[in-house]
Formats: structure tokens, sequence, C-alpha cells
């Protein structure tokens, strides 16, 4: 079958299941399969039954709203492309100008944690960008520090990160870093019982949700940050808007100043960050 007859044939199917982002995700979906690039699609490049039989199963997994990233297994984040599966978020783009803050602030040969890494997205990143800084990335899911892991040795980054297992910072002694960065779990129980199915059935809960309207974690971390940052070492974290002023407020209690709170690429205040006193 012709490439571009299959696209289109699958970008129906996928239109017809309710994906919104249809004829770009079909796109990517048989490209990155046959592993060919965007020039095939100029070529009258054919596809044989054995593979069109192949890319049925797998466009069947996305009609049923499984995420794309967990079913081709790898999701682009900055410049990066990461190992991903149901183990860990997937990379929200977003995210990126959390490390754009990382990457400003950090000093030369300066050390960042990475806590909640996840797929390792935030200090992956980060490294790869700023080849002095080292990296130590915690977790408290040993299958997600098992994907972190795998990327960072695929792109030849293991040799500055060190991956812990770590509920919070408990783990940790007497390390001071320059900077904490983290994605944590924000997001309330009725607000996920709203989420997509694409995130709700198949996203790992314990990397989404928490108590205290969200906020249980991110404030256990200010609480505990002080003592793992060297005076004047900062902090910067990723929540839902309108928990940013509550996050001010704990800032403020345990020692930080100069905050600030920073957009997404989308305009919406998503960012927290803060210095120690």
């Amino acid at each position: 079958m012709k490439l571009n007859a299959l696209i289109e044939k699958y970008a129906e199917k996928l239109k017809s299941a309710g994906i919104e982002n249809f004829q770009n995700e079909a796109r990517w979906l048989v490209l990155e399969t046959l592993d060919l690039s965007s020039s095939a699609l100029f070529t009258g490049h054919t596809v044989d039954a054995g593979a069109c039989a192949a890319l049925d199963e797998l466009v069947l997994r996305r009609c049923h709203h499984e995420p794309l990233q967990y079913i081709l297994g790898n999701a682009p984040f900055g410049e990066l492309d990461l190992k991903v599966s149901p183990a860990v978020l997937i990379p929200r783009s977003e995210t990126e100008v959390l490390v754009e803050y990382v990457v400003k602030h950090l000093p030369e040969g300066g050390s960042l944690l990475d806590v909640g890494c996840g797929s390792g997205a935030i200090g992956l990143l980060s490294a790869y960008r700023r080849r002095d800084i080292t990296v130590t990335a915690l977790d408290k899911s040993p299958a997600a520090l098992e994907v972190a892991g795998t990327n960072a040795r695929q792109l030849s980054l293991d040799d500055r990160m060190i991956f812990k297992e770590s509920d919070l910072l408990s783990v940790l002694e007497k390390e001071k870093f320059n900077i904490i960065a983290a994605n944590l779990p924000y997001v309330t129980f009725d607000e996920y019982k709203t989420l997509a199915p694409e995130v709700r059935d198949f996203e790992p809960q314990l990397a989404l949700t928490a108590c205290d309207e969200g906020m249980a974690l991110i404030f256990e971390l200010i609480r505990t940050a002080p003592g793992f940052l060297f005076s004047g070492g900062r902090i910067v974290l990723e929540m839902s808007p309108h928990q940013t002023s509550r996050a001010e407020a704990a800032l403020t209690e345990n020692g930080f100043s100069g905050i600030e709170v920073i957009p997404d690429q989308f305009g919406k205040m998503r960012f927290v960050a803060a210095i120690l006193q």
C-alpha cells in the first residue's frame, strides 16, 4: 500500500476514535515505526502487507486512547528523544521552561538535584545543555529509575548522573546542591477523575496525584530543601497555576526570598522559583 494512502487511512481511524491531533499522530506513528524520514512522503514509498498488519495493531491501541509515546516507547523532550514506559509520566513541553531556568542559573561546575525524576527528563536535558554540571536524580519508583538510567546511558550522560531510590529527600545525608528542581505530583484527587483517558487510564497515578489539594509533596520538599542547598542556592518547582500563591507563602516561611512565578510557553503561571537566604 502506498505510504501516503496508509497514513490517510489511519488518520481517519484516529479521527473516528476522537483523537484530536489525528493527522500528525498517524504520520508520526507510521514514519517512526517504519524508521522512515518525512522525505519518504514524497517518493511514492510503499508498505508491504506484513508491516501494514503490524501498524494496524498499533493504530488500534491508539484508538483505545493509549498514549502514542507509550506505543512507540519514546517521547521528545527538548533536543532529546527519551525512552518512556507506563512506569513514568510522558514528559511535557511545558517542563522545558523549568530546564531553561536551571541551565541559566546553575553556576559553572554546579550541581542539580532532580527530585521525582521519572524518565530523567529534567536532569538529562539540563546535563545535555550544560556539560559542566553534575546531576543527582531521585525517585521512589525503581521502575522509573530503570527508565531514567537507560536514558542516561543511551545519551552518554551517565558519567555525570547519579540515580538514587528515595521518597523525596529521605535518602540524602549531608549533600548540598546549587539548585533543587522538581515536577512533583500536584493533581488533586477530584481533578484526577476529570483527566483525559490518555492520562487517567495509562499514566502512573503515583506520579500525578497528591493530598492537601495536590500540595502535600511540594510543601514537604519546600520544608526539607534548605538543609540540602548551598547558601544562595535555588529551588524551582512546577505546579498548577492556581497553586502558586500557596507555594510562595510556604517558601517565605522556610527561609527563601527572591520568589519568582514564571509562565510556561502558553502564558500559564506554572513555575515558582526562589533563592535560599
